[in-house]
């Protein structure tokens, strides 16, 4: 008779089932238990480290799950199984530690430190998930390994000397998970192709390769690439987004929908003091290009621009000669929802997870922008209705997404990630710097609604010392989580959630006087000083005025064109706009030490900039084609105001002129009016220094 000790069951193996069917098990099992099935035993742990377990957790737990993943990083079939690892693993951690938007961090300290000589970072940028590229004065370009401790690797891996002029745009595009080609421009109007050989995440690093593939000459402010067309924001004779077939040399210009190469033909008729706009108001200067497959899109401050692909190649093809350059107009222009005037434009490449449609739809285009009257971040997307086939296509917006605000005053810089899922921005006060890890919700929130306050802070890094420095550069990588800020006194502080923070920080002093920006070396350590008059005689009108000419008695070296927060700087940092510029006259600082409002001479043209430095507001208008110098002092002398002018308003980058603040350290408005009537031995008024000079027509002028 048979007993149980007699029966020979058979005994199931783990570890020595077939791979199919330890991939259908696996998938039971989510990253952190796949890790701890690899200690159960060697043959476990041989079946856990395969390329195809991988592949799987990849998809399923991360990719599927809309977290962020880099497009470097696929195919996932030729990404290494050590790197499908690190990012998987990653990409977990980061899950419950970023995108918790209900857990509220204490600040810490930044996890690393790379110190570089003082004003030397001119520009820097993460690749392939690892290495941070740093541009050293200008010229040499050094790569070093985030994955390695500095203590290790206390020296970059490679640098390269071939780069002549600061950078002022940069794109990487990948041929396979090692080898990828860096695009970068320059002010000095010179584009680069390099080829990188560099080890992905995960592998140990050996030397990084670094090759020059081709150069061009007349091109700056690069703003896409792929691996036959560059996109630009000018060329060195136009202010024109312009179109360069890398391998021919031929170039097209997207030109805006109106003629005024700056804004586009504008119009007012005047009805008294009642200005009544006839036309749309068109910026042509581009803020970003995205090149897509069908279709390019340029985003501009008051508008979305389109153009076809075919006939942008159309062009291209049918030059004759290196030197061809065509032009294109769009086939359609989309204004921004309730007149929006946007800056910080942003294309997301990547498709984000917080759309109300979850249903993947091709040719999407996703852009955002900080919409300058309501201080929030949104999100614009642009859906494609018809199909080419089917006729002309055509994009329509749905209604937008309010990511997060309104914008703290004193961000300095913010970067998104490829996926908008994540951001990190700076915000540099008086007394610290801060780096904050931003999480947009994907679920829950259909982020329809601007309330109050939505910052969606969920991460702070304290910089060091940072009252005492100047924020250069701000670089993010989404799918990792590392944050690197560069600071004008050559600190270049890592921030990664992964890893515990640096312990305590030698105090900094500078050695110098710390430039906010090499390429604008005539720098004042203090704010302009303000003269005690409270009113002046005007040398043009030879009576009592609130508005004066004598720029160099109130603002020494405002007019310098080398001046940091000069004229001329504001016009090409903070505008975007080519050219050398001056103040010729402004409203008499009475208040603050700062004019209200300053009339400036570009070439032919002339602007009208509205300042508040204490509450961080500024706005800019471009009179129209006509108006000149001697036109416009004529219409104040007589009586007229701003307002009565016939301009457009244009785009102002917020985040260069609080660098600018930064830089001089201003104080928030109320101190400044505190110490203002203080000065004066005045009594303080109910009303707020802004309240005040809103109402004085006679100072500001009404400029709707």
């Amino acid at each position: 008779m048979a007993t149980l000790q007699d029966d020979k069951a058979p005994k199931f193996d783990l570890a020595n089932v077939p791979l199919d069917i330890f991939l259908d098990i696996v998938r039971f099992l989510d990253v952190q238990h796949t890790l701890r099935l690899r200690r159960v035993c060697r043959s476990l742990a041989h079946l856990t480290q395969s390329h195809s377990v991988w592949a799987a957790m990849a998809n399923q737990h991360v990719i599927q799950q809309l977290l962020p993943w880099p497009t470097w990083a696929l195919p996932l079939s030729v990404v290494s199984t050590q790197t499908l690892e690190v990012l998987c693993v990653r990409a977990i951690r980061l899950l419950g530690w970023w995108d918790d938007v209900k857990v509220s961090r204490k600040s810490v300290p930044p996890s690393g430190c790379i110190l570089r000589p003082e004003n030397s970072v001119t520009w820097l940028s993460i690749c392939l998930s690892r290495w941070l590229v740093v541009q050293l004065n200008g010229q040499v370009l050094e790569f070093w390994d985030l994955e390695n401790t500095l203590e290790t690797c206390p020296s970059p891996r490679a640098s390269f000397d071939g780069v002549d002029g600061i950078i002022n745009g940069g794109r990487i595009f990948h041929d396979s998970p090692e080898n990828c080609t860096l695009v970068i421009s320059t002010r000095s109007d010179l584009a680069y192709a390099l080829e990188l050989r560099l080890s992905g995440p995960g592998i140990p690093a050996s030397s990084a390769h670094v090759r020059l593939v081709r150069s061009w000459t007349g091109y700056s402010e690069l703003l896409d690439a792929t691996s036959d067309l560059w996109a630009f924001a000018r060329t060195c004779t136009k202010q024109t987004a312009t179109i360069l077939h890398c391998l021919s040399g031929r170039s097209v210009n997207l030109v805006g929908t109106e003629d005024d190469e700056l804004v586009g033909l504008f119009r007012i008729t005047l009805f008294g003091h009642i200005a009544k706009k006839l036309l749309r108001k068109q910026r042509n200067l581009p803020g970003a290009i995205q090149i897509g497959h069908q279709d390019i899109a340029v985003a501009r401050s008051h508008s979305l621009d389109i153009y076809s692909m075919e006939s942008v190649m159309s062009v291209l093809n049918n030059g004759v000669s290196a030197a061809t350059t065509g032009a294109v107009r769009p086939f359609q222009s989309l204004a921004y929802p309730s007149a929006w005037t946007g800056s910080g434009l942003t294309f997301v490449p990547n498709r984000p997870p917080w759309l109300r449609s979850k249903a993947p739809r091709e040719d999407d285009i996703y852009l955002t922008l900080t919409e300058d009257e309501i201080g929030y971040s949104v999100a614009l997307v642009a859906h494609k209705e018809t199909e080419r086939g089917a006729g002309e296509p055509s994009y329509g917006f749905e209604r937008p997404y309010y990511l997060f605000g309104p914008e703290d005053p004193w961000i300095a810089a913010l970067s998104w990630g490829d996926s908008a899922r994540r951001a990190v921005s700076v915000i540099g006060e008086a007394t610290y710097v801060l780096l904050c890890g931003i999480s947009i919700p994907s679920n829950g929130d259909p982020l329809d609604d601007q309330w109050d306050n939505m910052d969606r802070i969920v991460a702070r890094w304290r910089i060091p010392h940072g009252e005492k420095d100047f924020t250069r550069f701000l670089a993010f990588d989404e799918p990792t989580g590392r944050s690197v800020v560069a600071m004008a006194s050559g600190h270049i502080w890592i921030a990664d959630p992964t890893i515990h923070p640096v312990g305590s920080v030698a105090p900094f002093n500078p050695a110098s006087l710390i430039y906010p920006d090499p390429a604008w070396p005539l720098t004042r350590s203090s704010p302009w000083l303000r003269r005690t008059e409270t009113r002046v005689l005007d040398e043009d009108y030879q009576e009592i005025s609130p508005w004066t000419s004598a720029v160099d008695e109130f603002f020494t070296d405002k007019n310098r064109p080398n001046s940091f927060g000069g004229a001329t700087w504001f016009v090409n940092e903070v505008l975007h706009i080519r050219g050398t510029a001056e103040v010729f006259q402004f409203t008499v600082p009475f208040l603050t030490e700062y004019a209200v409002t300053e009339l400036i001479r570009l070439d032919e043209r002339v602007l009208i900039i509205g300042r508040d430095y204490g509450m961080g507001i500024h706005e800019a208008w471009l009179l129209t084609a006509g108006s000149t110098v001697e036109s416009v002092k004529a219409h104040l002398h007589a009586g007229g105001t701003i307002g009565q002018l016939s301009k457009i308003k244009l785009a102002v980058d917020d985040w260069k002129e609080i660098k600018h603040g930064g830089g001089r350290r201003l104080g928030p408005i109320w101190q400044l009016h505190i110490n203002v009537w203080s000065v004066l031995k005045l009594p303080m008024p109910i009303l707020s220094l802004r309240d005040y000079l809103s109402k004085s027509d006679m100072i500001f002028g009404p400029f709707s």
